[in-house]
Order: structure tokens, then C-alpha cells, then sequence
């Protein structure tokens, strides 16, 4: 038995699913304050401590001795299948420092990615189950960015064409079967409009787990060279699988957005994909394009009794066929998402998985890995 999905999915990892938890947070944090100014900087300091406690019961027999217990404070106690498991994490601490429109970050930072948290409105809070690739269901790593975190717009396009992105390195906190494993992220977004009512926008997001060491295949290669055959998503060396697959555990997602922006209305309409095996195709060619998110979020301030409403439908049931290395040439099909054969935690960090939630966490299930990764959703 676990808790109401809602209440432990998209929070940063803070909270436990299970059934009976109880947690207090406590942060300082300095927000960024200066948006004209050609630097500002912002920091935080946030942290949270629980206790997760399970009761079972064997029989009536021993809900009737509990219940007796209560009515007899002196005697009562927990029946002996009753655990309590005390739970601390690290939430945020980072500092981050932007010069001109150029963004620099290094710590414990929560980040999600993806056009699903556009916004235009002022008031507007975005109402997505996540992004496919990196929501905010699980707690941050430690990492290092440098990008530009807003879209900003590119010279002598007067405003029309706009650019963001980021390059990121990081450390995964915890393994199954690995250890020190390291995180690539990269990403790259474009929106075209600018003051226009109709903009459109497209993002590309890569990401790999790499490095470290394996109890079963021992060092993966952690150098500089093997950074740079990551970065390209070229193929390893060392291992049966990465010598015809990227090094490394790769995984990726494409992003196309139309949006509608008026004076007191926003619509923020969007699709996003997933791949895990390669070549990348245009999202309507991909041997998995009948998987992905679709969705609307329509937001006003004109009216207090309503500011937005959303849709979405998530489908990851196709993952590219049944059967995996159909030809023994091209490698790819049954892609069981968010996995990894070298690296077994696949892509989760203390138990969550890092995009969408809907994909179910091994915390969740009590496992090691993820289980239910096929799933058909709608969100309203």
C-alpha cells in the first residue's frame, strides 16, 4: 500500500510514498532579484527530515488487540510487524551566478526541463504531470550547468527568434551494482515569434548515465575521452553491448510546442517524445512514435474564478515493437524505458524516476529497477 499519487510524485523527491509518513523542511534560500542588471546571483540551503512507518496486521484477532490497546493508552504499543524507518535528504544547496545572459550553476539545483512548463502570464503556474525526460519527481544531484536558463533573443533577429540551452555535468548519489556513476545533460531550445500572438518552439534534450565503476564489468571509462564519446553518443569499447551501442546508458527526447500568447490569455499546446536508441529521426518517423505526451493548458487573469485548465495523454506502450535487435543490425525495439542492462538503477535518482511520474517509481514498487514502464494516461 503506498499513498495518494500525488501526494510523493512531482516533489522534488521530498516526500514517501508510503502510507503512514510524516516530514518537516526547513530552507534559506536567496532568489535571484536583479532581471536588468547584467549580474545577479541567488543561493539556497533547503533540507528535510521524516519517518516512514508501516502497520500491518496479521488478523482480525489483531486489530481487535490494537484497537484495545488505544483505548488503554498504558498498554499500547505497536503489534510486532510494525517498522518505522527514519528518512533525511539534501534538497537544494547550490549557488548560481548569471552574467549577462549566461547562467552558472554548481550544487544540489532542482531543474526541469521541457516545453510542458512554458509560460507567458504572470500568475500562470504550469499544470504538467513533467516532462518525459526530467520532471520534478525526483530529488536534485549534485551538478555543474552553464547555459542560458531563459530564452533570449538572438542579435539582429529583433526579438523574433529566440534561443536557450545548457550544458550539464553531474553525480548520481546512489547505484544498484554501480558506483559513482556520472550524469551528461544537454539541451538545446528555439522559439520562433517573438511578440507575434503565435510562436512555435522545438527543443532537443540528450542525456546519458556514464562512467563509474560496475560489480559486474568492473571500470566503465571515466575519462576525459570518454566524456567526449559520450557527448557524441558515439560507440565504447570495453563492453559487448557499447561496442555496437553508444557508451554508456543514452536516452533523449524531442520537444515541439505551438503557443498562443494574448494580453490575459496563454494556450500552450505540446508534444514530447522518447528515445533510447538511435539514429534520431524526426519524431514522426521514430520506430516509437506512436509513444509520447500530448498535451493544452489553457491559462487566463481576466477572471478570478478559473486561471488555467489542462490536458494530457501519455502513451508509452509501443516502445519501438515487441522484439530487440530484430536484424542483428539495426539495435533496437522493446525498449523498456528508463532501464539499463549496465546500469541497473536505470534512470532514477534515490528511487525516483526522473521524468514523467506516471512511469512508476522503484520506490514505489519496492524494487531495484523499473517495473511498470508501459503505461496509457490521461491527465486533466
Amino acid at each position: 500500500k503506498n499513498a495518494p499519487f500525488w501526494f510523493y510524485a512531482n516533489r522534488n523527491g521530498k516526500f514517501s510514498p508510503a502510507p503512514y509518513a510524516g516530514s518537516l523542511s526547513l530552507s534559506i534560500e536567496k532568489p535571484a532579484a536583479r532581471p536588468a542588471r547584467w549580474w545577479d546571483y541567488s543561493f539556497a540551503v533547503a533540507l528535510t527530515g521524516g519517518v516512514d512507518g508501516v502497520k500491518t496486521f496479521d488478523s482480525i484477532a489483531d486489530i481487535n488487540d490494537n484497537l484495545k490497546s488505544l483505548i488503554n493508552p498504558s498498554g499500547y504499543s505497536f503489534n510486532k510487524k510494525k517498522s518505522q524507518k527514519w528518512r533525511y535528504s539534501i534538497d537544494e544547496l547550490y549557488a548560481h551566478v548569471r552574467l549577462w545572459c549566461f547562467d552558472i550553476s554548481a550544487g544540489f539545483k532542482r531543474f526541469y526541463f521541457g516545453n510542458s512548463y512554458n509560460t507567458h502570464l504572470e500568475s500562470e503556474v504550469p499544470l504538467s504531470s513533467g516532462a518525459m525526460l526530467w520532471s520534478q519527481n525526483a530529488a536534485p544531484l549534485p551538478i555543474i550547468s552553464v547555459g542560458i536558463d531563459k530564452y533570449t533573443a538572438i542579435p539582429f533577429t529583433y526579438g523574433y527568434a529566440e534561443v536557450k540551452g545548457a550544458l550539464i555535468h553531474g553525480w548520481f548519489i546512489d547505484g544498484v551494482g554501480t558506483r559513482r556513476t556520472m550524469l551528461h545533460y544537454k539541451y538545446i531550445a528555439g522559439r520562433l515569434g517573438g511578440k507575434l500572438p503565435v510562436n512555435i518552439n522545438y527543443e532537443f534534450h540528450h542525456a546519458a548515465q556514464w562512467g563509474g565503476y560496475s560489480d559486474e564489468y568492473g571500470e566503465l571509462g571515466s575519462s576525459l575521452y570518454d566524456w567526449w564519446l559520450v557527448f557524441g553518443a558515439h560507440e565504447g569499447d570495453n563492453i559487448y553491448n557499447e561496442k555496437y551501442n553508444a557508451l554508456g546508458n543514452h536516452i533523449g527526447s524531442q520537444n515541439i510546442g505551438l503557443e498562443l500568447k494574448l494580453k490575459h490569455w496563454h494556450v500552450n499546446a505540446y508534444w514530447q517524445t522518447l528515445f533510447e536508441d538511435g539514429p534520431v529521426l524526426a519524431p514522426w518517423k521514430a520506430l516509437n512514435r506512436y509513444d509520447g505526451l500530448w498535451g493544452v493548458q489553457i491559462s487566463q487573469d481576466k477572471w478570478s474564478f478559473i486561471s488555467s485548465v489542462m490536458y494530457e495523454f501519455l502513451n508509452t506502450t509501443d516502445q519501438s515493437g515487441p522484439t530487440h535487435d530484430i536484424d542483428g543490425v539495426v539495435f533496437g525495439g522493446s525498449d523498456s524505458y528508463f532501464n539499463n542492462s549496465i546500469y541497473p538503477q536505470g534512470w532514477t535518482n534515490r528511487g525516483f524516476v526522473l521524468g514523467i511520474p506516471f512511469i512508476i517509481s522503484p520506490v514505489v514498487t519496492n524494487s531495484e529497477r523499473v517495473i511498470y514502464n508501459r503505461t496509457m494516461t490521461h491527465n486533466v
